[in-house]
């Protein structure tokens, strides 16, 4: 049983997410981007100056993803 804080909601989304939204700094071109792809390929994302060097800062499931269209 999970105990949640007074006043805080669960999604009624309940399922395993197939792509997640990525939000990441490249540190080679000093960018900041978001890009939505597929979790098996989550680990091997690139930038879109090909660079691997990132910091990713968000990861959403599909179920919570802000990228996804509705």
């Amino acid at each position: 049983m999970i105990n949640n804080p007074p006043g805080a909601r669960l999604s009624q989304r309940i399922g395993a997410a197939s792509r997640v939204d990525l939000e990441y700094f490249c540190r080679t071109c000093k960018g900041h981007f978001a890009s939505t792809v597929p979790v098996t390929q989550m680990y091997d994302a690139t930038c879109r100056c090909g660079s691997s060097n990132l910091l990713v800062y968000n990861v959403a499931g599909e179920l919570g993803a802000p990228l996804q269209p509705r």
